[in-house]
């Protein structure tokens, strides 16, 4: 399909009418080339009044969400400094909460995929009157000055920039939620933690940490003596440069419309949460010449006095590490540099030496100075940097701080563990390590290394595009990455892997993937690409030199309407869940609300209720006694009517999720596999049967009813559903259950079938070999059906048992090893009277 034609299906529907009229301009351009001598002042006008109109709906869109954004936040303001009751301020800032993901995150995606598709547009139509004005120069010239226009013009689309918009929208949204939980904790008498108000400006604050607050994870900590105190961000780039095996990588446009959508996605719809702030930071390689392909680096961060030295010194462990002042850095890489001169190198060798006399220096750190020093290494490559880290735990779930642990006598309906209960986000599955991500952004290289730490990029070269990357030791990432191929087609990255692979990964990241803005690339190394620019180095990876990694086109990818719709799709379960989860909560609220009226009434004691204490006017501030008997038993009755909410809605909603899912590929054996699973829940709604208890413990997260110190609540923030209205089923588990189960149908079906007819073709060769042997006479003229079926028979014994083997690899999860060992037999069976009757027939 032309452009022109699919440029409102990829575009924003409902806002059609502001795109840029591209196939007007191109009907005028060309009646422009067809004419002699045409005048282009009159397009060039025309030009400008299209684009004056996308600049004017773009920057009123824009202002108009930054006046909600700001009207939001002066309602949080005003919550915060409220006197009204507990629970009616949990409601508002609840409702204040929907209105941020459904109105404005929403409209800003919009507009961020309008901004880009337009500049799309603007490149196609500016490209093709190049191309096909006959005047070459001219034409040149003409789109040399309508792009200088456009880029000087302040007004113009191409300088949106929604960035502290979004940054506001994600504090807003982080204050929120934090006092929220003060809220609930000053429901459930915990003492209240002093509360911080975020702005655009405070990027890194501790409480958006999640190393903050509390010990670090247990694969964060290293078994590292440093001899200086390193940062957070540093401990960070360790890890993950040293610590972790595997590594995914992907390009992002350096574009600002891109970079927005990708903050988005991360801050606002998937939370992932951010470690720390966006740092700059300087990498030196050192290498021994152009061919070293394990090169020594020096890692250092703008504003730290510290930099970190990783240093190849080959062996079993191949790296040592340390972290040294960057004074000392600066004098290493003086004393390696090939510009320093005799005296100057003796200055700096006395210098390092004179610090490798202190004696609370670690071994390793002397290692590895040692190490830079000796092997004749040398600064050849150093590239800047800004970097945003991101930490996703191994449970796919952030673990609730330490203060957010209190003791279980302080107990009440909205004290809960914190974890988020959202499908389209979150999964049960434990995995074997946690995923570090960073993004990298404005990049620059250069060949031409100071001799001192430095973040000047005036005469450095920028890299095109930003980069992605996820980093862990969980073997599912590496099978991905293993599955995934990536080439260069016509300056366009086309990638392929395997779909299973993909659905092992945790959600958020299985979405990240999914965001048209990231291109997945396999073996990005920017050390090899720096080498291929500099050194006329070629890479291992082709991909890697700079004459194709440059000529990519990443825009093409918003070209991509599947991508586009599944992004589309993606956002709109986030946000359902999401908003299911809030409207959930409300109800909570309202009948909390209801209790509290109740409990304070002056005489309510006919149904054995007991009276609170007089001077507790509310019911979450009583004793722990009366706590335990008015408001639990009371609650817990108006609790067990909420049980049934959407109860009967679950199977739908799952046969609803069968039917727009897009976990599985489109092939004939997920077709048919779903089409089985659909067929069975409609005959057992049909029945009236209820789940099986193993579909029911998939389903439904278990409860503890019994007794009140073992029920648990979650109401801390937008991703935390309520237990007890908990009916958002494991969709994406439950499906993997039942495919595995449906699977295992089919290749029983076909394993015992093969067995069956092998048996049926074992009797009758064994019934004409025992007449042939009375003596009868048998003619193959006369009975040649026979042999067709009978080799028919043994043909389709052999190819039953090889597709219920390859059924069985198709599973989700390992088969049992009865499984295994049940097919494998009937193989093992059918092979041996097949060739058992191939032998008996040619002899």
């Amino acid at each position: 399909m032309k452009f022109g034609k699919n440029l409102a299906h990829l575009s924003i529907p409902e806002w059609k009418d502001y795109n840029l009229d591209y196939n007007d301009l191109k009907k005028h351009i060309r009646d422009a080339t067809q004419t002699p001598c045409p005048d282009l002042r009159d397009l060039r006008r025309l030009f400008l009044e299209k684009l004056g109109h996308v600049d004017l709906f773009v920057m009123t869109k824009l202002g108009e969400l930054a006046r909600k954004v700001a009207s939001d936040a002066a309602e949080y303001a005003r919550l915060k400094a409220s006197t009204e009751p507990v629970v009616s301020r949990l409601q508002a800032l609840d409702m204040l909460h929907y209105r941020c993901i459904n109105e404005v995150s929403s409209e800003l995606r919009k507009l961020n995929k309008f901004v880009l598709v337009q500049k799309l547009a603007v490149k196609k139509i500016l490209k093709k009157f190049a191309k096909h004005y006959p005047d070459h120069a001219a034409g040149k010239q003409f789109v040399a000055s309508l792009n200088k226009l456009l880029h000087t013009r302040r007004a113009s689309f191409t300088h949106y920039d929604a960035l502290e918009t979004t940054a506001t929208l994600v504090y807003l949204l982080l204050d929120v939620e934090h006092e929220s939980r003060l809220l609930h904790e000053s429901l459930q008498r915990r003492p209240a933690r002093t509360s911080k108000v975020h702005s655009s400006s405070s990027i890194g604050t501790l409480r958006t940490s999640v190393f903050s607050g509390a010990a670090l994870p247990e694969d964060v900590a290293l078994d590292v003596d440093f001899d200086l105190d390193i940062s957070l961000p540093a401990r960070f780039d360790l890890i993950t440069a040293l610590k972790k095996n595997f590594a995914l990588h992907g390009l992002v446009p350096r574009d600002v419309a891109s970079r927005n959508d990708i903050c988005l996605s991360m801050d606002v719809y998937l939370n992932i949460p951010k470690v720390s702030d966006t740092f700059r930071l300087s990498v030196v390689y050192l290498s021994a010449g152009p061919e070293d392909d394990s090169p020594s680096c020096i890692i250092s961060y703008e504003d730290s006095p510290v930099s970190t030295v990783i240093a190849c010194t080959g062996g079993l462990r191949k790296y040592s590490y340390c972290c040294l002042p960057n004074t000392v850095v600066n004098s290493v890489l003086a004393y390696t540099s090939p510009q320093t001169g005799g005296p100057q190198k003796q200055h700096e060798a006395a210098r390092i030496a004179s610090y490798l006399l202190d004696d609370s220096l670690s071994h390793m750190t002397k290692v590895a100075v040692t190490c830079l020093l000796e092997s004749g290494v040398s600064p050849c490559l150093c590239l800047v940097m800004a970097r945003t880290r991101y930490f996703l735990h191994r449970g796919g779930r952030q673990q609730a701080p330490s203060s957010a642990c209190g003791d279980k006598l302080s107990i009440s309906p909205i004290s809960g563990d914190l974890l988020p209960a959202s499908p389209s986000l979150e999964g049960t599955r434990l995995y074997e390590d946690s995923f570090y991500l960073t993004l990298d952004e404005h990049i620059y290289t250069s060949c031409h290394v100071p001799t001192e730490v430095s973040f000047d990029v005036a005469s450095k070269d920028p890299f095109p595009f930003s980069t992605l990357s996820v980093h862990s030791n969980d073997s599912n990432l590496h099978n991905f990455e293993a599955s995934l191929s990536t080439e260069i087609q016509g300056n366009v990255l086309q990638n392929k892997y395997r779909a299973i692979t993909l659905k092992r990964l945790p959600l958020k990241i299985q979405n990240l993937l999914k965001t048209p803005s990231v291109q997945l690339f396999k073996d990005l190394n920017m050390f090899d690409y720096m080498r291929s620019c500099y050194c006329n180095v070629i890479p291992p990876k082709p991909n890697n030199h700079y004459s194709r990694l440059l000529c990519v086109n990443l825009f093409k990818c918003y070209e991509n309407m599947e991508a586009l719709n599944d992004q589309h799709n993606v956002d709109g379960s986030i946000i359902q869940d999401k908003s299911r989860i809030i409207l959930n909560r409300q109800k909570s609220y309202k009948s909390l609300r209801e209790v509290g009226e109740t409990c304070r009434e002056p005489v309510q004691q006919s149904e054995g209720l007991p009276l609170l204490e007089e001077h507790s006017s509310n019911p979450c501030c009583a004793s722990t006694t009366h706590h335990k008997g008015s408001f639990s038993e009371y609650h817990l009755s108006r609790l067990s009517d909420l049980e049934q909410y959407n109860d009967e809605g679950n199977e739908d909603s799952y046969i609803a999720y069968l039917n727009l899912s897009n976990d599985l590929e489109d092939n004939f054996l997920n077709n048919a596999v779903l089409s089985f699973i659909r067929f069975k829940y409609r005959m057992r709604k049909l029945l009236g049967s209820r789940p099986s208890d193993i579909t029911a413990a998939l389903v439904f997260r278990p409860r503890a009813t019994d007794h009140w110190e073992t029920q648990k609540y979650n109401y801390d923030s937008i991703n935390e559903d309520t237990t007890f209205l908990d009916k958002s089923n494991d969709y994406q588990d439950r499906l993997v259950h039942d495919y595995d189960y449906v699977l295992s149908l089919f290749y029983f079906s076909l394993c015992f079938s093969s067995i069956f007819i092998s048996g049926i073709n074992i009797g009758i060769l064994y019934s004409l070999f025992n007449i042939m042997s009375k003596g009868a006479k048998f003619s193959v003229s006369d009975n040649f059906m026979v042999f067709i079926l009978l080799t028919f028979g043994f043909l389709f014994s052999l190819a039953f048992t090889m597709m219920s083997i390859n059924l069985n690899f198709q599973r989700f999860k390992h088969s049992p090893s009865s499984h295994s060992g049940i097919i494998w037999t009937g193989f093992i069976l059918v092979v041996l009277t097949t060739t058992w009757s191939l032998i008996c027939i040619i002899s």
